[in-house]
């Protein structure tokens, strides 16, 4: 590991070196330089054939990070060089990647934005890391955090014209500008998910407890029965359905272990917590048509060799006996996720 830092050295200097032996870059950085021009000139050989940006973009900064996307994308395109914009609406870490071939072999982890300030200006310290196993599992983190994958030029262009009519709507400068996005920019996630990410399905609600609506885009716990959830593992997806409409409401990823309430009178003692994410779905479930035996019965009828469950089953009616989940087969699973995913997209 080394050090660096912008009072003997500088940001830039460092990036260009590893620049040089790169033909990817991904840079993953809050604020932005608002034209990259000058930037891209220092740092970009002719090695350079892909990079990419990791940024936020939030109705309350859209005004002038639309300017930096502009940017970026221009002195790309001048460049022929291949660009991604990608968003991560929680980023505030500064992230600054090298790849070779298809592999990252080093990364520069600061507190320095890729800005002038950040690069070059502003007392910034970071460090450089060269060892590739943890750098390969960071890159890894980071980017399965990405929530939006993909910012194309005509959300850009379409970006643009909503700053210019709000800025004619509003002649006089607010402090705080909050410009409406969601219809250009939709909040949705590609789900990610590994060979060891395990499918389940999991009732919300109860026979005594029926659910046809509601917003679960913020739910941060899954409950469990009497007993512990031990098939239930950190990463695996929990596709959740409501008891009474029986309709898809989201799909949630584990972040924890089987916890208890430590209350022998509830009747869900043990719980997960868990991450939407199909937040925007999650808030509007109930308007999709998206019934358990509607989709199940669509999926049977085209796959026609596939099944429902992990253990070769064909139906769910283990829900029927009291089953809190069901483990699904991959395909299945993958199924009602790119259900929900486009079902509003």
């Amino acid at each position: 590991m080394e050090i660096l830092g912008n009072i003997t050295s500088s940001h830039i200097e460092i990036i260009k070196e590893l620049s040089s032996k790169a033909d990817e870059l991904v840079f993953f950085s809050p604020f932005c330089y608002q034209d990259f021009s000058d930037f891209f000139q220092e740092i970009i050989g002719e090695n350079i054939k892909s990079i990419t940006l990791v940024t936020t973009l939030k109705p309350d900064d859209a005004s002038y990070k639309v300017n930096s996307l502009a940017s970026f994308i221009d002195e790309l395109n001048a460049r022929k060089i291949i660009w991604n914009i990608k968003i991560d609406n929680h980023l505030h870490g500064k992230l600054y990647f090298f790849l070779k071939n298809g592999a990252v072999f080093s990364v520069i982890i600061s507190s320095a934005n890729l800005t002038d300030n950040g690069m070059i200006r502003n007392h910034e310290w970071g460090c450089l890391i060269e060892d590739v196993p943890q750098i390969s599992a960071l890159y890894q983190e980071a980017t399965n955090a990405i929530e939006i994958q993909k910012i194309d030029e005509d959300q850009v262009l379409k970006l643009m014209q909503a700053v210019d009519d709000y800025k004619l709507s509003h002649p006089q400068k607010i402090q705080n500008d909050t410009i409406d996005i969601s219809y250009i920019i939709k909040s949705t996630i590609d789900i990610h998910w590994d060979p060891e990410t395990r499918f389940f399905l999991k009732p919300y609600g109860s026979v005594d407890d029926k659910i046809y609506e509601g917003d679960f885009s913020e739910e941060d716990k899954m409950y469990f029965s009497k007993r512990r959830p031990n098939s239930v593992r950190i990463n695996d997806l929990l596709i959740c359905y409501a008891v009474g409409s029986t309709k898809l409401i989201s799909v949630f990823k584990v972040l924890s272990e089987p916890q208890n309430t430590g209350n022998k009178k509830d009747r869900w003692p043990w719980f997960v917590v868990v991450e939407n994410l199909t937040p925007e779905y999650g808030k509007k479930w109930f308007e999709a048509e998206n019934t358990l035996a509607k989709i199940s019965n669509t999926f049977l009828k085209n796959n026609k060799k596939e099944y429902l469950t992990f253990n070769g089953g064909s139906t769910l009616g283990a829900f029927q006996f009291g089953a809190d989940k069901i483990r699904l087969k991959e395909t299945f699973g993958k199924y009602l996720i790119d259900i929900i995913e486009n079902e509003f997209a």
